[in-house]
Parts: structure tokens; C-alpha cells; sequence
């Protein structure tokens, strides 16, 4: 019997984590680790429908060192020995100035969601992660590959920056993102590792960059984007996709 494909991802509680959430459930052998920062999940996820063979652990999670030290125990206790996919999908998008307009501290709030906390976690969360040589069957014999994958932006990315778009702070943060998903790509030989661009959805945080914008709603459902996303993540081999920025729909985005 196959194993189930175990995902970890955090801020499942809304938007796009929790699209994501929602969807794997529905399929075969899915085990869904979903993260959020409140030590009580509601119930728009812990009751969330599945599949037959499929399981969901929520677990509290928030950018402190306590939260990241406990959180190998906490696996533990559930059982969970291994990870497959990590979903690095919390973000934070609370500040669309100009660069005269952004403070400081508008900066590091953003650093620390967005670029800071998947580096800290996926430190935390290597040893569950990577496969040492005869723990699994050999590729090709239905060893399931390891995957980090950020959910990134179009925002971010340098080479395509607009003018008079007022992202600052979630720009710069979303590319010091993009450039440590790059990075796992290189040093890790058996991890596939790439950032995504969602698209720009109706999602709280699309809200407030349409917002700033003088935009009624962005263009996107949740659903269009998350099945599009999957579609990157199910395809995504070391050899094809991995470190790099793609789009929702599998074009390129430019660092």
C-alpha cells in the first residue's frame, strides 16, 4: 500500500492556505499538517471534508523561538516522521507605500512574515525532510519527492517591477523570499524547491494591495488560483521546474 503524501502548510486558516488545505483533503492518502497562529483552529478548517484516507494535524505556529524550538516535539506526537511538501504560504502584505512613504518598522514586519520565517522554519524542519541514502526506495520505485515551495509574488520579482506600484516593503521581502527558495535549490540535491506566484486573488491580502490601488477587487477566485498552483507543485521535478519563479498558470515570472 502506498504511503500518504504528507504536506505542511502554513497560514491554512484563510485565503489561499486554507484553498489549499481544503483541496488536498479531497485527495487520495493526503496527510495535510496545517499550521495557524492561534493554538485554536476554527472550525471553517478542523471541519473541513476529506477524503476517506486522507487526515488533517493543525498545529500552532508563530515566528518565535519557542514556537519553532516546541515544534519537532509537537510532530512527534502525532506521529509524523517525515515531510513531504512544505508550503511556505504566510505572508504578510499590510504596507503598500512608496519608498519616501515606508517606515522602518513597516520593513521589518515584512522581513520577518515573509522572508525570515521560511528560512527559520525549513531550518527547523530539515531533519523531517530530507531522505539520507537507503531511509526510502529508490527514484522511479515510488519514493515520493521532497518539496519547499514559497508562495511568492509578481511582486517581488525585480526584473519585472512597474512603475508607480507601491510595494516596498512587501516587494523586498517577498525577493529575499524568492532568493532562499533559490538557494535551497543548490544545496540540496534531492529537494525540489521553487517559488510561485498565485496570482493576484480575492484574498485578504489581495484586498488591501487592490486597495491601495484605487481597484475595486483583484481579478482572481481562490479556486482558480489554488488549482493552478497544485498543478506547478503535482509537475515539479528537480530536473525541470525546480528554482524557479513561476506563475500560477506555469508561465516564467523574472527575478
Amino acid at each position: 500500500m502506498s504511503e500518504n503524501i504528507i504536506y505542511f502548510i502554513t497560514g491554512a486558516n484563510k485565503g489561499i492556505g486554507h484553498a489549499l488545505t481544503r483541496t488536498l483533503l479531497l485527495r487520495r492518502r493526503s496527510t495535510i499538517i496545517a499550521t495557524t497562529r492561534s493554538s485554536s483552529p476554527p472550525l471553517t478548517l478542523t471541519d473541513l471534508p476529506k477524503h476517506p484516507t486522507s487526515t488533517l494535524i493543525t498545529l500552532p505556529l508563530t515566528f518565535t523561538p519557542s514556537s519553532l524550538s516546541a515544534l519537532p516535539a509537537l510532530l512527534t506526537q502525532h506521529c509524523v516522521q517525515k515531510i513531504h511538501i512544505l508550503i511556505l504560504n504566510a505572508g504578510q502584505a499590510t504596507s503598500f507605500h512608496s519608498v519616501l512613504e515606508t517606515s522602518l518598522d513597516e520593513m521589518r514586519e515584512h522581513f520577518e512574515v515573509n522572508t525570515l520565517f521560511p528560512l527559520a522554519l525549513w531550518q527547523v524542519l530539515r531533519p523531517f525532510f530530507v531522505v539520507e541514502k537507503g531511509q526510502e526506495g529508490n527514484e522511479g520505485e515510488g519514493e515520493i519527492e521532497r518539496k519547499v515551495i514559497y508562495i511568492s509574488s509578481s511582486l517581488g520579482s525585480i526584473a519585472g517591477m512597474e512603475s508607480g506600484v507601491p510595494s516596498l516593503a512587501y516587494g523586498v521581502s517577498k525577493a529575499g523570499g524568492d532568493y532562499f527558495v533559490r538557494k535551497v535549490h543548490f544545496e540540496e540535491e534531492g529537494v525540489v524547491s521553487l517559488a510561485l506566484h498565485p496570482g493576484w486573488v480575492k484574498t485578504d491580502n489581495g484586498q488591501a494591495f487592490a486597495d491601495s490601488v484605487g481597484i475595486s477587487e483583484p481579478p482572481m477566485t481562490v479556486e482558480e488560483s489554488v488549482n493552478g498552483l497544485l498543478a506547478q507543485i503535482d509537475a515539479a521535478t528537480k530536473s525541470t521546474t525546480s528554482g524557479s519563479f513561476l506563475s500560477y498558470n506555469g508561465s516564467v515570472v523574472p527575478w
